[in-house]
């Protein structure tokens, strides 16, 4: 009746979980140890009346309420959880030693004029019977879990009270052989206590099993499979879950050398840096976006090509793409194509950009002011002087500038992919590129885009030249000029 009264009480406290957490169920258990050992001390027996067979230690009523809880806590709380209470009780056996060896200490160096109790058994304390009790009690929750898992895995339709029963008593012989093999090294038949074991199973296992019968009625169907059907060696099995690690670690080293591959090139360092660190800001799978798009080509490139041995136009090419980009990727911006002599280039995308007009536009003023450095060094090594023989003068180019709405993610095939922009709005940027030629200008900005720079510094040299008709598009299209070409970009 005892043994069944602290295993109901255990259960009782379990069933206040959602209002009290588990707390009072781990506090109820480390006062169970805290006994289990007061009367289990081998120079203090304290022994009770079983039925049919001598007297035996009442240590068993503490020793199997604490594996109940054990089991309760793997069976309604999950393997996590378990393996956590075993951690707790490892903690809790080496804080009640240390505290034991205090309380011997001092029993032992009294006070001048105190009494030495050092002797008496209430103190008795040792080092090694502590080590083999903690290795006894972990191996017990391992035993009864593996065994009533693998018993009602092997017997689903059996009530759950025998499992539990036999894995009770399991557990608890278990306890005996393990202290007993750490403790003395050896074995006999009489540690083992069968007859009270299965007492004190019997009495601890039957309301723990009725109180998850209980607990089970109230579970949704589909819920019970996950409680009941596990792997018989899932509490230990670190195999599977460093197999899951690795798994784990290396979709994220996947992860990792896709965003290298795909952005380093095209992005600053900062930028693929940040997405490294939080993969969780890029949706590959493609997201709306409102950015700004900055498209750029040479003038005159047709002419330019014709002109000039292929290997002379790469060489300007690179050069110039070199300029260019740097200044780009310095703006946060994303380099999403170079193809011929265009670049097509995105700010706020992979990455919000709040500024991210501002951030073209001054990338656009910087463009314009490195093609005019390269032409500086052109000049002095006698480049543009070949140039001109041919009729160029040197190298200009064109800019249009939208902000709207995108989509950004992965386009292609499963078997290659790429992350870029799509949408009306890069369409837009294309077409008030191509009105430069019509306007003759260098740098064209919408409306859209001067509306979010208004208040740059850069904002105030754009010049309205009114609505003009793009290609695939029935609006007209607002557009203003840039007009200030000594302006210093790189300081607003």
């Amino acid at each position: 009746m005892e043994v069944a009264g602290l295993s109901s009480a255990v259960c009782l406290i379990h069933s206040a979980r959602s209002r009290l957490g588990l707390v009072p169920v781990y506090l109820l258990v480390g006062l169970f140890e805290a006994f289990l050992f007061v009367v289990g001390k081998p120079k203090l027996p304290i022994n009770a009346e079983l039925f049919f067979i001598e007297p035996r230690g009442i240590y068993l009523i503490f020793l199997a309420t604490i594996m109940v809880a054990g089991v309760l806590i793997y069976v309604l709380e999950g393997t996590s959880e378990a393996r956590r209470f075993l951690a707790g009780l490892a903690i809790l056996y080496l804080a009640h030693g240390a505290i034991d060896i205090f309380i011997e200490y001092h029993a032992s160096h009294p006070p001048p004029g105190e009494l030495n109790q050092g002797g008496i058994d209430l103190v008795w304390y040792s080092t090694h019977a502590r080590i083999a009790s903690m290795g006894a009690i972990l191996a017990d929750f391992v035993v009864i879990i593996v065994i009533y898992q693998a018993l009602h895995n092997r017997f689903p339709k059996v009530p759950l009270a025998f499992p539990l029963y036999l894995a009770l008593i399991a557990a608890m012989i278990t306890d005996a052989a393990v202290f007993k093999l750490i403790r003395h090294g050896d074995l006999a038949w009489s540690v083992f206590n069968i007859g009270a074991k299965a007492q004190a199973g019997a009495a601890a296992g039957i309301p723990a099993a009725l109180y998850f019968a209980w607990q089970l009625r109230r579970t949704p169907d589909a819920a019970q499979k996950g409680i009941l059907n596990r792997n018989a060696l899932e509490l230990v099995d670190m195999r599977r879950k460093l197999v899951v690690m690795r798994e784990k670690l290396a979709e994220k080293q996947a992860e990792y050398i896709y965003i290298k591959e795909n952005f380093s090139q095209y992005v600053s360092a900062e930028v693929v840096d940040a997405i490294l660190l939080d993969p969780s800001k890029l949706k590959l799978g493609g997201e709306l976006r409102e950015v700004t798009i900055l498209f750029a080509d040479i003038r005159g490139y047709s002419t330019l090509s014709e002109s000039m041995e292929p290997t002379e136009v790469v060489r300007i090419l690179n050069q110039y793409f070199g300029l260019v980009g740097a200044v780009i990727l310095a703006n946060k911006g994303m380099i999403n194509e170079f193809e011929g002599d265009a670049v097509l280039a995105v700010f706020g995308a992979p990455l919000d950009l709040p500024n991210h007009a501002d951030a073209a536009l001054k990338s656009a003023v910087e463009m314009l002011q490195r093609v005019e450095q390269l032409n500086e060094v052109w000049r002095q090594d006698g480049t543009l002087e070949r140039w001109r023989e041919v009729g160029i003068g040197g190298l200009a180019i064109r800019i249009g500038i939208h902000s709207g709405p995108v989509v950004a993610g992965n386009i292609g095939s499963e078997e290659r992919k790429k992350y870029a922009v799509i949408g009306d709005t890069v369409n837009i940027t294309s077409r008030v590129e191509g009105l430069n030629k019509e306007l003759e200008t260098s740098l064209l900005v919408t409306q859209a885009t001067r509306e979010r720079v208004a208040g740059n510094g850069l904002g105030g040299h754009l010049r309205d030249c009114g609505e003009h008709a793009v290609k695939g598009r029935s609006e007209r299209v607002r557009v203003y000029a840039w007009q200030a070409a000594t302006v210093d970009a790189s300081s607003v």
